[in-house]
Parts: C-alpha cells; structure tokens; sequence
C-alpha cells in the first residue's frame, strides 16, 4: 500500500506467481497417496515410518488394526513396537534391525509374535529399509511394512506335526520289518531258493531306502521348524573333509570311485562341525553316486575374502542349466528314475541347503552336461568375531567362481 502525507492509501502494489504446476504436483502427490493406501489395505499390509533420531513411527490404520487397535489407541513411537513383540522375539528382531541399520544386510527382514488388544498373539512378518541418510552416512529414516502370517504359521506348524507323527509312526514298523528281513537273509531260518533270495534282496534294499526317506524327511522337519540347535565355535575345515572322505571311502571303493582332496591349507571356519561335516558327506555321496566307474571325486576347501569356500567335484552327467536351482527343492532329481536306480531320496541337498542358509551361508553348483558338476558352499571365517559371523554372508563377496 502506497499512502500519501496524511496517510490516506493513494495505490496498492503486488505480484501474482502462477502456481498450477504446483496445484497439480500436489494434486497427484495425494492421487499417489491414495493408491498407496488403497494397495496396502488391498493387500492387508501395515505401513510404519521410523524416524531414528527422534524415535517417532508413523504406524498406518491398517497396522494397528491388525493388532485389533483403533487410530488413537497407539503412541505414535518405536517403544510401542518394541512393548508389542513378544519379549522371546524381540531380540532376534532387533538383531536383523541392527545388521540391516549397520549396513551387514541389504534390507530389513524379520518374523516375530505381536500382542494384541484381545491379549493373544500374532504372527508378525516385518520388512523395511533405510531410505535416508545424513551427511555421515548414519541413517536417518527408515519405512516397511508389516503382514500377518499367523495362519501361515499355523498351516506350517500343522504340517510338521503331520509329518513328524507319520514319520515317527512308520520308524518302528519299518525297523521291525527290516531286522525280519535281515533275519531271514542269514539263513538261520533256513535256505531260500534263488528266486526267494532275489526277492528277499528288493525287499531289504526297498526297506533300506525307505528309512533314509524317513530319516531324511525328519531330518528336514527338524531343520525348517526349529526343533534343534546349532553350537558353532572355531573347527578345522581340513579335519572336516578328511572325516567325510573317510565316511564314505567304503561306498566309493564299491562305486570304483577314487576320492581325491585338494587344497588341505588348514583353515578355520565358525560352524557347527557336525552339521558341516553332514553336509560334506551328502554332497560327496552324491558326487559317488552319479560318477562313472573309474573316475576321481575331488573335494576341497579355499579362503576367500570373509569366508571359506568348500567343494565337491564330480565327473558325472551334469545338470542341465534349468534344474541348477530347483534340484536343492525337495524331492526334485534331475532325473525321475534315479529315486529308483541310484536309491535317493531328493531331499538330501534340500538338507544341505537348509543347514548352510542357518550358518548365514549360500550353496550353489556349476555344471557341463556330459562333464560333471561342482558344488559349492560357504561358512564364516572366526578370523571375525561371532555376532559379525553370524550376518556376514549376506555379502556375496565371498562368493567367487572356480
């Protein structure tokens, strides 16, 4: 306002700024907000929005209301979270939460129970990752998301049971039936014609595969569930090979297979020796049984950069490329008749994958057709302290090729 002597206004002076760009910003600024919610709520997933210096967390509706809470019954901040978890999860959550904000993981991953209003618990999946950073490097903010997946939990705690009370149920009667058989193979109870002593072959070997397949599924129920544990401290990973070599020398002297062990540089690792040296001999039983006569199975260990790397090589038939992956499922074969010709299971390298991943490690194989395969897996060095151990293998630089 421009005013003359007396102060009476004489003119009004301004500016006009166009603002549609910024109308319109905004207007699909909250177009995309609205999608967002309408997709989590679509897809049942809770948002949350961690605000590490002043520990402030947008939680959304549709998280809490998973919980059975209304908008307002929840403080807006991390404590409520951690109040929430059930007190046996919440160190392992907390864990995953420190290795991804320490940069050990590339995203934040975790499975924990949460209380709800009615005072039962939840099943949490929770999945986040830090989007900004101060001038530091220190992380700043972080969001993800949270799923239900207690009936999931309960389907697969169905499961194991199913399988566990069927397994166990059918040990005993195959153990009777075997020792029967074993009994009569000794011809105390008197001579068999050849024809019977044929038959009474396929039943002892259909017996004997159909315990490893018991063993083996327990095994493997064991492993997914929970229901052992593993005590890793510093072992020699040379001492380890030599014992799984001597463990099936028997089986590849019958195959007419020699067993050859490069690379015995001593070398620690951090692992439960026991489960590693299962995982040896399942990989080294293979090798034997998909050779050919009068070839070599080589095993051995190398260094790498934050782990050690293990090998089995073989000079078998190969994998085709399609089945490098799918043949650590279970009960997958690269060939359906080899259940029945080489007496396999199709869960032993399923096993083996199941036992590396809980050591923090990965196990992969490289193979020719018509010139064999290579597995591959790695352990934790104890070079580094434990707690780094046990998230280190999330770095694939450890992983090299042959």
């Amino acid at each position: 306002m421009v005013r003359d002597p007396s102060g009476e206004p004489l003119e009004l002076i301004g500016s006009s700024i166009r603002i549609g760009d910024r109308k319109q910003a905004e207007a699909e600024l909250r177009q995309s907000e609205e999608r967002l919610q309408l997709a989590l709520e679509g897809s049942a997933l809770g948002l949350w929005d961690w605000h590490l210096s002043s520990q402030s967390t947008y939680f959304s509706p549709q998280w809490k209301r998973m919980l059975g809470f209304e908008v307002d019954e929840l403080t807006n901040h991390h404590q409520t979270w951690e109040n929430l978890v059930h007190p046996e999860d919440l160190p392992g959550a907390n864990q995953a939460l420190q290795a991804h904000l320490q940069g050990q993981a590339p995203v934040y991953q975790a499975e924990f129970r949460m209380a709800t209003k009615q005072g039962d618990w939840k099943w949490i999946f929770s999945h986040g990752k830090v989007f900004e950073w101060d001038h530091t490097g220190q992380p700043l903010r972080m969001t993800g998301t949270h799923q239900d997946i207690s009936d999931r939990k309960a389907i697969n705690q169905m499961k194991d049971e199913f399988i566990s009370i069927i397994s166990h149920e059918l040990r005993t009667p195959m153990i009777s039936i075997r020792s029967s058989l074993k009994l009569l193979s000794t011809g105390l109870l008197g001579d068999l014609t050849e024809k019977g002593q044929r038959m009474l072959d396929i039943a002892v070997n259909n017996t004997d595969r159909l315990g490893r397949l018991i063993n083996d599924i327990l095994d493997l129920q064991r492993l997914e569930s929970g229901q052992f544990s593993i005590t890793k401290q510093s072992c020699e990973a040379t001492t380890l090979i030599r014992q799984a070599v001597e463990a099936v020398q028997i089986i590849a002297h019958k195959q007419q297979i020699h067993l050859q062990i490069l690379e015995t540089t001593p070398l620690d690792i951090w692992a439960d020796s026991d489960y590693i040296l299962q995982v040896l001999i399942n990989l080294l039983s293979n090798a034997i049984k998909f050779s050919e006569t009068n070839t070599t199975v080589q095993i051995g260990v190398q260094p790498q950069k934050t782990s050690a790397r293990f090998w089995v090589k073989d000079q078998g038939r190969g994998i085709p490329t399609d089945q490098l992956e799918s043949i650590f499922g279970r009960f997958q074969q690269v060939d359906a008749s080899d259940s029945r010709e080489k007496g396999g299971t199709g869960l032993g390298l399923a096993i083996c994958r199941r036992i590396v991943e809980l050591h923090g490690g990965k196990i992969w194989v490289e193979s020719t057709c018509g010139q064999g395969s290579t597995f591959y897996f790695a352990c934790p060095a104890p070079s580094l302290t434990p707690s780094l151990n046990d998230s280190l293998m999330t770095d694939k630089s450890g992983f090299g090729n042959s």
